[in-house]
């Protein structure tokens, strides 16, 4: 091969390499594209949840020491459940015998993700 075959031979490399780095950068920016929409509309979704047993105005209306019963209905999850949730110390309670007694400031910390207790 001579000089003038070598480099039109680079050349078209270098014309192939620009073509094949182009079509990447697209899918890349494609699939940041997805993910983006695939986020605003999980976003969108998280806003529009409600808790089971929850509304807007219902903190207030809940027992200041709430019982294992109270998380369980208002998560809307079965008994062992909440229990499990009581036991894995995410939030703060206090155990007085065999009965378990929840702060509800706590509570509400942890479920908006306050875990200041």
């Amino acid at each position: 091969m001579n000089t003038e075959q070598q480099i039109e031979f680079l050349k078209r490399r270098l014309v192939d390499l620009q073509q094949y780095v182009n079509r990447e950068i697209e899918l890349i920016i494609d699939d940041i594209k997805r993910l983006e929409r695939k986020e605003e509309d999980h976003k969108t979704q998280m806003s529009d949840f409600k808790l089971p047993g929850v509304c807007d105005d219902s903190w207030r209306d809940l027992p200041e020491v709430m019982r294992p019963t109270d998380i369980k209905q208002i998560l809307g999850i079965g008994q062992q459940q909440a229990y499990e949730l009581i036991n894995s110390n995410q939030f703060h309670y206090v155990r007085v015998g065999r009965t378990i007694l929840i702060p509800k400031k706590a509570f509400i910390n942890w479920l908006e993700g306050n875990n200041k207790g």
